[in-house]
């Protein structure tokens, strides 16, 4: 026997409610336009990501790690629509590797101000950032 949807309230209760998407109820879906400003803002905190990663002066097997973890996260970025999930992997990669040299992510001023943009501009928690 299949349940069919109730077409009742399918609303949210609350005092205040802040969202840039939402999508409420039986299959609803949310989409949100990324602009071209945002592309850019985007662009430019990997590419503060990658020059900090850069500078960290790490030995070349994990630097080559690094580098192609911040080229997947590139192209998740990139194109018509952003793969906030792809960035999001490629992102906790980044994490994971700085992890197994010794580096923590909170401790590098360098690090945390362009994750931290990137996760917000694709609307990824930041909770994931262990080193946060």
């Amino acid at each position: 026997m299949t349940r069919k949807p109730s077409s009742g309230n399918q609303g949210i209760q609350a005092n205040t409610v802040t969202a840039e998407v939402m999508a409420v109820g039986y299959r609803a879906q949310a989409t949100k336009t990324v602009t071209a400003a945002d592309r850019d803002s985007l662009a430019r905190a990997i590419s503060q990501l990658g020059e900090t990663i850069d500078r960290l002066g790490l030995a070349p097997a994990p630097r080559a790690l690094l580098e192609k973890e911040v080229k997947g996260l590139t192209e998740a970025a990139s194109g018509p629509t952003p793969d906030p999930a792809k960035a999001k992997s490629h992102l906790e990669g980044i994490v994971e590797k700085l992890g197994m040299v010794g580096t923590i992510v909170k401790d590098v001023a360098g690090l945390v101000e362009p994750m931290s943009k990137i996760a917000g501009l694709l609307h990824i928690p930041l909770a994931f950032l262990t080193g946060l």
